[in-house]
């Protein structure tokens, strides 16, 4: 038995794809389908932004000295690759120096600022760094701060372009898009059409960022920079990657397969990784020595190896989370963790502070509910990690809920993914503070289905109206989930597939219906069902020619639903 919810009209005969748009909030779903530069908005708008504008250009006359600090995420290193790459075709001969993070801090935290530099410019991070724009206000430096995460203030000694500060009307905007815009503004300025190029970095970063997908603007820029991919790098990335994405650069295979091979980087990689990788990003020609397993040493381009380098960095941070994700499970069971209503991880040794996130992650998805890891004290001496909510659940906001126990001390990110500190005495409390405040919170999955459909009229044309909409799937797009009801058995083919005959087929009315990774057990009760009813997400399967539409089952019942009103 599962719970699900209808959360639209159902309109599964007319309407196919304008209920799925609208369920997520879409109401004109001809412009979306049909989006353009109409939904985009001015970068006047943005407030600061001709004071950056005069800023940059004063030190650009005046042969400054400039400083481009690289955030460590995927946001960050195409943001200030942008910037970068922008300023080179402004003037080749602009100096400019660059300067990634060791550690996963942010902003101008732990950076270096050279000697003789001029201007410090911050993309994707620093609107928050007022200490650190004073310090470097009174030794003479200008800092201009590109960014889009929340922000207390304007500052007296920075100047911050953030849409945060108000006037702009799109708050799902990355840091590379802020930075795409502040181009927007130098073209203006000098006369050039440059920015359009980085719209792939423009892409990159929104979707790596999570920024939703229902803002017009947004989701403008997405696909017209997946449209046309500039930038040597994240072209040698999408090669590499070619086979899992089968060939299809969009919103979802972006995210599941290049977004995390930069971010591997960036957790585990050395330092020498990390500039190598912004290198690579920023499109320096130089060659490096590879040497392929059985052959002579050679040189190739440094995107191309640092692409390799990448898939390689990706499995080793693999075989490091499967390490401790198993220690963290012996430790749940052993201490009986899992009675609690977040999983709370604390004090392990071996826990590379990288990666907090990703194992969170893992951590909430077993356990059916909210987790928190945190890695080694902070130089204050508090504890530093990660939070994941369940969103399969009840709690669709776990960082208000984390910020009313009063006993962190930082909960800064999205809604259920975030960063967090809490003081070492606090940690106890916060545990009990969280049962008290999440008491009568469900963690049991419950499926938001789109459409609730009688096996008898499930159809091909269905499936496809459903697939078309394949490259919108993002942040607040959702795939959707549907629900068949009432599959005849005794009418249905029934079939074991696979090698290991785990895989239970069953093809109804011309669509297949796909159970994986299930035991003999659930082959017997469905083949001893009369009627069976199904959750899942629509597939294609094109074998030899032949095109069958099909259901990936991801949960089914043989008796009576629980129907959430």
């Amino acid at each position: 038995m599962f719970k699900y919810k209808l959360i639209g009209e159902n309109d599964y005969l007319f309407d196919v794809q304008g209920t799925i748009l609208r369920n997520r909030g879409i109401d004109n779903a001809e412009q979306y389908l049909k989006i353009d530069r109409k939904v985009e908005n001015s970068y006047k708008k943005l407030k600061n932004i001709h004071k950056a504008v005069e800023c940059l250009d004063k030190h650009i006359e005046n042969n400054s000295n400039i400083l481009i600090v690289i955030d460590p995420d995927v946001d960050g290193y195409t943001s200030g690759c942008i910037i970068y790459q922008y300023l080179k075709m402004i003037d080749a001969k602009i100096k400019i120096k660059w300067a990634v993070h060791d550690d996963k801090v942010h902003g101008l935290e732990g950076i270096e600022i050279p000697k003789g530099t001029n201007l410090v410019i911050v993309p994707d991070a620093g609107s928050n760094d007022f200490s650190k724009h004073y310090e470097l206000y009174k030794h003479g430096i200008d800092v201009i701060i590109l960014d889009h995460h929340d922000c207390e203030g304007e500052s007296d000694y920075a100047i911050i372009v953030n849409p945060q500060l108000g006037g702009y009307p799109n708050l799902n905007l990355s840091g590379a898009g802020i930075v795409y815009k502040f181009c927007q503004a130098l073209d203006d300025h000098y006369w050039n059409e440059y920015a359009n190029y980085f719209l792939d970095l423009v892409a990159l970063g929104n979707i790596a960022d999570s920024m939703s997908m229902t803002e017009l603007e947004t989701r403008y820029y997405v696909e017209a920079g997946l449209k046309e991919v500039n930038n040597d790098f994240f072209r040698a990335l999408i090669r590499k990657q070619n086979f899992s994405m089968k060939g299809k650069v969009n919103v979802t295979t972006v995210a599941f397969y290049i977004s995390p091979l930069i971010n591997s980087v960036i957790r585990v990689g050395s330092l020498k990784d990390k500039l190598d990788m912004f290198k690579s990003f920023i499109g320096e020609k130089e060659l490096v020595k590879y040497k392929p397993r059985g052959a002579e040493e050679t040189l190739v381009p440094l995107v191309d190896d640092m692409a390799r380098r990448c898939t390689n960095i990706k499995a080793k941070q693999k075989r490091m989370i499967d390490n401790i994700t198993e220690e963290i499970n012996e430790l749940i069971q052993e201490n009986n963790l899992d009675q609690n209503k977040v999983i709370f991880i604390h004090g392990l040794q071996t826990l590379d502070s990288g990666l907090t996130g990703l194992i969170c992650m893992q951590i909430a998805a077993k356990y059916k509910r909210p987790a928190i890891v945190l890695s080694n004290k902070n130089k204050s001496g508090n504890f530093r990690g990660s939070a994941r909510g369940y969103e399969k659940g009840d709690l669709k906001d776990f960082k208000t809920i984390t910020e009313n126990t009063g006993l962190f001390e930082m909960a800064k990110g999205h809604l259920n993914a975030y960063g967090l500190e809490i003081k070492e005495e606090n940690i106890e409390d916060a545990i009990k503070e969280f049962n008290k405040l999440l008491s009568n919170f469900n963690f049991e999955d419950i499926y938001d289905v789109d459409f609730i459909i009688p096996a008898d009229s499930m159809n091909d044309y269905i499936a496809k109206e459903i697939l078309d909409l394949a490259d919108l799937w993002g942040k607040d797009i959702d795939e959707p989930y549907i629900m068949i009801e009432n599959i005849p058995i005794s009418r249905a083919e029934v079939s074991l597939k696979g090698e290991k005959q785990d895989t239970i087929g069953i093809l109804y009315n011309d669509i297949e219906y796909m159970f994986f990774k299930q035991s003999k057990e659930i082959y017997n009760q469905i083949i001893g069902s009369r009627y069976i009813t199904v959750v899942g997400k629509v597939n294609i399967n094109q074998y030899k020619g032949r095109i069958t539409y099909q259901v990936m089952v991801n949960n089914f019942s043989a008796t009576s639903l629980i129907n959430i009103k």
